[in-house]
């Protein structure tokens, strides 16, 4: 493919009438020009300024689709540098952040059912959904940011930015059946990446299932195989007999690869949260192919475990909490908001709680927190996150106060 064919027809695109997060999108063909520079600087520059501009703070614009068939061609064509970031780039635009989908996999009916709602609101039907929302806020601080906030979400901006996300997305699955192509791509990155791309189109799994099986049989590159694993475990239909032999790997990122797709399949056992408990424990900074959240299994790992429901539910929360002992500061962060996750299960309650109402699991997670000492919860409001919304103390001295108090009563009663 030349560059002729990369971009013909770009010159033809109204991008003076459409926008992006800048305003109108006048530049959008300039940058998409540079991303086959000859020039690495230029190239990193369109990265940065297409990235700023299409997908700002995960918002898509009107122009964003626009620029979509031209991402697709350049991407397929073998001389364009650094396609596989190029193909995670195409994945932002389609569905936005990743771990906002991850384990359950992308609902595309909820995403039109959502915009479907959009434009069948009215302004004072949507103003009373946001009074309703800054009423359910769980303490006056959090009704401050929330009334803030609702000063930006107008419904003209709202529906214009849900219905740029859905053009997007269906921009990018257009361009799926053509993407299944680089899985035999010569870049092991490139493979890895078209994998996981393929992973949040559902609507596809058929062909891509099969695309996907095939690809494991032949890959000999744990990266690509980590990809296609989860791929497979996010989308519908996919066999889990395929899959579970990955459970036993000697590799370790593969067998933790093989568990988060299990969960994502619905398809858990003891030996899933085994493996799913080794890889929460496992060093962030050691990179090992995976795509999610920047290649840390620790923080996959996490979400996989927290979303485990049903009987299995105590062995990973006994899984999540048994990491605060042997975990450093970055592993404490990913198991933590498990254990809080599978130990209040349900609705938040309507008023702070007292210790002794809490049963066994949520006065152990609790225990948990504050045996770590306050190191670990100092930076960037980590216990408030966690906290807040379940109406139990979230500052750490107070939380240690609330916890000793509760054991201390335990201790009177025995």
């Amino acid at each position: 493919m030349t560059t002729d064919d990369v971009y013909a027809g770009i010159d033809d695109v109204a991008w003076a009438e459409s926008e992006h997060c800048r305003g109108p999108a006048v530049d959008t063909p300039g940058y998409l020009r540079k991303l086959r520079s000859s020039v690495a600087e230029e190239r990193d520059e369109a990265v940065d300024e297409l990235g700023a501009s299409l997908y700002h703070l995960g918002a898509r614009y009107p122009a964003t689709h626009l620029a979509v068939p031209f991402l697709l061609r350049i991407v397929h064509a073998p001389d364009t540098d650094g396609r596989g970031g190029l193909i995670e780039f195409l994945i932002m635009l389609a569905i936005g952040d990743d771990t906002d989908h991850f384990p359950s996999g992308f609902d595309v009916d909820a995403q039109r059912q959502c915009l479907a709602d959009f434009r069948s609101c009215t302004a004072e039907g949507w103003e009373r959904r946001l009074d309703v929302w800054v009423a359910a806020a769980v303490d006056q601080g959090q009704r401050g940011r929330r009334e803030r906030h609702r000063r930006y979400w107008a419904l003209a901006s709202v529906l214009r930015s849900a219905e740029s996300a859905m053009l997007a997305y269906e921009a990018v699955r257009a361009g799926v059946p053509g993407m299944r192509q680089l899985l035999a791509d010569e870049d092991p990155y490139v493979r890895a990446a078209t994998a996981y791309l393929l992973a949040w189109f559902p609507e596809d799994s058929a062909d891509s299932v099969t695309a996907l099986t095939a690809l494991l049989r032949r890959e000999s590159d744990s990266g690509v195989v980590i990809n296609a694993l989860i791929a497979l475990g996010l989308l519908p239909g996919a066999p889990t007999a395929t899959i579970a032999p990955y459970l036993s790997s000697d590799d370790d990122p593969i067998a933790w690869a093989a568990a988060a797709a299990l969960v994502a399949a619905d398809a858990v056992d003891a030996t899933v949260i085994e493996r799913l408990g080794a890889a929460l424990g496992s060093d962030s900074s050691n990179k090992t192919g995976l795509l999610y959240r920047y290649g840390e299994f620790s923080r996959c790992a996490s979400k996989c475990l927290a979303a485990i429901t049903g009987d299995l539910v105590p062995l990973a929360i006994d899984t999540t909490i048994d990491a605060f002992s042997e975990s450093s500061l970055t592993q404490m962060w990913a198991a933590a908001p498990a254990a809080i996750a599978l130990a209040f299960q349900g609705t938040a309650p309507a008023h702070e709680p007292a210790f002794a109402e809490l049963n066994p699991y949520q006065k152990r997670a609790l225990r948990a927190l504050v045996a770590a000492g306050p190191r670990p919860w100092r930076q960037n409001n980590k216990l408030g996150l966690l906290l807040k919304p379940l109406r139990v103390p979230h500052i750490y001295n107070d939380l240690r106060a609330y916890v000793e108090s509760g054991v201390s009563m335990e201790a009177g009663r025995a």
